[in-house]
């Protein structure tokens, strides 16, 4: 059972309320320091936890961040990290807030979920998770109530001044780029989703304007191809790439979607004997990559911290944690610029021992 003022009260003999007073800090509560300590390490090794309905009723707070997403937008789900609002919660512990997730069918259903939560007053801030659309009209919904909120995304533009944390996906691409061109490659492809929302375009931007930058021409349409969802799909462009005349034919890709673009890289070298890597023969790669991914036989270079784990706690540090304290975050654009590294290589074969493998995959 919960331990009580009554119970620290009566061990160390003093009055109730003069514990509830020291505990609750109360205003005009007459202790001196060295009774004030006494009661606060009695209750420390006795395991009080202050009511957390009487401490919101104090303070004026729900002591509560709402995680306010689409059903589809679950981390977790189709494909998302998980692990997003446990990170949160984690990190808002140490200050005593909880982190309700309410994942809603509809957008209709969230915007209605949203004015519930702010005309209950259930919490003190709002994270906004999701296709950027969706959040935004969302955004601007909590605005007129002058809700405190922080979203995951880009609206630096349209709304600069949003509380806002997502990964710069024009500078990662504009560092893949730069690798492969600083190991002499000119004629490097692209690999990416296909787009429907705005950061994948963002990547694609960043592809292009870093062609232009590193080459000092246009990135050719015929080295653009969506679809890196699909291994197969991205096998069977790869093979394409690579039966072009050696004028057109490129040596290098920027990947700018998840595994499976470089697991269909990989079986289109493997079936002529290649691999990816930067040795004599080899197929320079670089760009994004998900949950730890691994090669089978080459090396090639991805970006470090890319989970949406990351940007929770990135959230929660510079953003939430200022704006539950009353302060203004340092910056209200966070951009987080991850480093490239090396992919994990679970080994590099030579072709004598690939063509075992390769025939089980034709």
């Amino acid at each position: 059972m919960p331990v009580t003022l009554r119970e620290i009260a009566a061990k160390l003999n003093l009055s109730t309320s003069l514990v509830s007073g020291v505990l609750n800090e109360r205003p005009g509560i007459w202790a001196s320091e060295e009774t004030r300590r006494r009661v606060k390490d009695t209750a420390d090794e006795m395991g009080y936890r202050p009511n957390a309905a009487a401490k919101a009723l104090r303070s004026g707070k729900a002591f509560t961040v709402a995680f306010v997403c689409r059903l589809s937008d679950v981390p977790g789900r189709n494909g998302g990290q998980a692990g997003v609002v446990e990170n949160l919660a984690l990190a808002l512990a140490p200050q005593q807030y909880d982190v309700l997730l309410k994942a809603l069918p509809d957008q209709q259903t969230l915007l209605s979920g949203l004015s519930d939560l702010v005309h209950a007053r259930a919490c003190d801030a709002i994270v906004l998770w999701g296709n950027e659309d969706e959040v935004e009209e969302a955004g601007i919904f909590l605005e007129r109530y002058e809700m405190p909120f922080v979203v995951k995304g880009h609206f630096e533009l349209e709304h600069p001044a949003w509380p806002q944390v997502e990964f710069d996906h024009e500078y990662m691409m504009h560092e893949a780029v730069k690798h492969l061109s600083s190991l002499g490659h000119k004629q490097i492809a692209y690999i990416g989703y296909e787009i429907s929302c705005l950061y994948q375009r963002l990547l694609l931007q960043g592809y292009r304007a870093a062609m232009l930058e590193f080459t000092g021409s246009v990135a050719p349409a015929a080295l653009i191809a969506e679809g890196g969802a699909s291994v197969d799909a991205t096998r069977a462009q790869t093979e394409s790439w690579l039966a072009l005349p050696a004028e057109d034919r490129p040596t290098a890709i920027v990947i700018g979607a998840g595994n499976s673009a470089w697991d269909g890289v990989e079986q289109a070298l493997a079936s002529c004997g290649r691999k990816i890597g930067d040795g004599f023969g080899d197929f320079a790669v670089a760009g994004e990559s998900h949950n730890e991914m691994r090669l089978l036989f080459g090396q090639g270079m991805t970006f470090e911290g890319i989970e949406l784990m990351h940007i929770a706690d990135v959230m929660a540090e510079q953003i939430l944690l200022p704006l539950l304290s009353g302060a203004e975050p340092k910056t209200r654009v966070v951009r987080l610029r991850p480093s490239l590294c090396p992919v994990a290589s679970a080994r590099i074969l030579d072709y004598a021992e690939l063509k075992p493998l390769l025939d089980t995959v034709r």
